[in-house]
């Protein structure tokens, strides 16, 4: 191939590669290339052109192992290998009415519920259980059909992100 086609190609390839991250950034794509027990940074903002917002290092649940395991008999809110998070990520395959229960729970958390990677309410301090009976604990419900749940440190998001948007960090 000649020189003469080698730089439209590269700087077509390119451009290619910046729409496509884009488009990956902003979409639900990055869900299904996640994994079960990952850690990736999620930036939280009122739209894809917004200004950097609150980042979080979060952990990704997909499986229904994982889900029903959640932060139970975690004395913090960090991985097994001790790396630091701000949250846990519950991804669903579809939106429906989600509960949540604190069973073997050893911190309070703040549970916050998304449709379409929008924050439409997050429940505050869930508290850590006091009982020793499972069929005594408290269980928390969405307010409408969602598909992911962000448990947080209490009080780590505040009342304005509701609304926001939650997209996959990937610079």
């Amino acid at each position: 191939m000649s020189k003469k086609f080698k730089k439209p190609i590269l700087l077509v390839v390119l451009i290619c590669f910046f729409v496509f991250s884009i488009l990956f950034y902003q979409s639900y794509l990055w869900r299904f290339f996640v994994k079960d027990g990952q850690v990736v940074k999620l930036v939280l903002k009122d739209n894809f052109f917004a200004n950097q917002g609150k980042q979080l290092s979060v952990e990704v649940v997909k499986n229904e192992n994982s889900t029903r395991r959640g932060l139970s008999n975690r004395s913090r809110l960090e991985t097994a290998d001790g790396q630091k998070l701000d949250g846990m990520l519950f991804i669903f395959s579809e939106a429906k009415i989600r509960y949540f229960w604190m069973k073997d729970m050893q911190f309070d958390i703040d549970i916050c519920w998304l449709k379409e990677q929008s924050i439409l309410d997050c429940t505050r301090r869930a508290l850590k259980p006091d009982v020793e009976n499972d069929e005594d604990l408290f269980v928390y419900q969405s307010p409408q059909a969602v598909d992911l749940v962000l448990e947080t440190m209490p009080d780590f998001l505040t009342r304005e992100l509701v609304g926001s948007k939650l997209y996959l960090k990937l610079f």
